[in-house]
């Protein structure tokens, strides 16, 4: 049988989405729910697997980890792009890679969540229910406000569609400016920071790539108004993690919600945690 290793499943769902019961004639599954210590942690654990099950960009499936595990034979990662995997290290080694199919759906969805959970402060009026307070905030009203979004593909589009419901006013950017039947315009990369003190609400939807990486940083941080609100549904290595909590325990901006983080999960070292009470 096939040796399969599932990793970082963190939320253990592997089960509800495939049937690995019915599998289990020709292949042998174990989940790893949990995240390697490091590299050398993983590759001890992973010696004796032929095929690699991989969730999202989390454990990096690097050159030294492809060359040390010489029995793997696949790699499967779930969605169609997948950063972490060294795939010239890969091809070296015959090994095939493939990935699947993604559903569009869930991020713009998950992106309103969390533009509305900041906008009506769920998280703190939650809190402070639970300790006894009532009503403590105002709520932002959304129509009138500036939406950007830098990336404005598959999933900025999305999200620019559901912002015109609301009455807001979309701006794009795009590395190739073109026509968006949601976005009011859209903007090429080099007017971006000209568009930054404009915004009520700035939306990441971007890959991982080396023009993608730190794009918020001090420089870009200081141009918004302390009112904007800074979301990342795309790659945690856009935003340089200790410059925005700079930013929050400064007051630069408003508040943040990042869906994704340079590290999942978050280290405890990471400078993040010292600005939880803004995101």
């Amino acid at each position: 049988m096939l040796k399969v290793a599932i990793l970082d499943d963190y939320q253990n769902v592997a089960q509800q989405f495939v049937d690995l019961e019915k599998l289990s004639g020709k292949y042998e599954f174990k989940i790893f729910d949990k995240p390697f210590t490091n590299e050398d942690d993983a590759i001890d654990q992973l010696m004796d697997f032929e095929a690699l099950l991989i969730m999202r960009e989390r454990t990096a499936i690097t050159q030294n980890l492809i060359n040390k595990l010489n029995k793997l034979k696949y790699i499967i990662t779930s969605g169609l792009r997948n950063k972490s995997i060294n795939l010239e290290a890969a091809k070296k080694r015959n090994i095939i890679v493939c990935g699947t199919e993604s559903n569009l759906n869930p991020t713009p969805e998950l992106t309103w969540a969390l533009i509305l959970g900041l906008a009506r402060n769920f998280k703190e009026e939650i809190d402070n229910m639970y300790q006894g307070y009532w009503q403590t905030t105002v709520g932002i009203e959304l129509k009138g406000k500036i939406l950007g979004l830098i990336g404005l593909g598959r999933v900025g589009s999305q999200v620019a569609k559901i912002g015109k419901a609301f009455g807001m006013k979309v701006t794009g950017i795009r590395r190739n400016p073109c026509n968006d039947e949601y976005a009011d315009e859209v903007l090429g990369v080099n007017q971006f920071e000209a568009l930054l003190p404009l915004l009520d609400y700035l939306v990441l939807a971007l890959p991982d790539s080396s023009e993608t990486r730190n794009i918020i940083n001090n420089e870009v941080l200081e141009k918004l108004n302390n009112s904007a609100m800074l979301l990342n549904v795309g790659r945690g290595s856009a935003i340089n993690e200790q410059d925005l909590s700079d930013a929050l325990n400064n007051e630069e901006i408003a508040s943040a919600a990042l869906d994704t983080t340079k590290k999942e999960p978050l280290e405890q070292s990471s400078p993040l945690w010292l600005s939880l009470i803004h995101i």
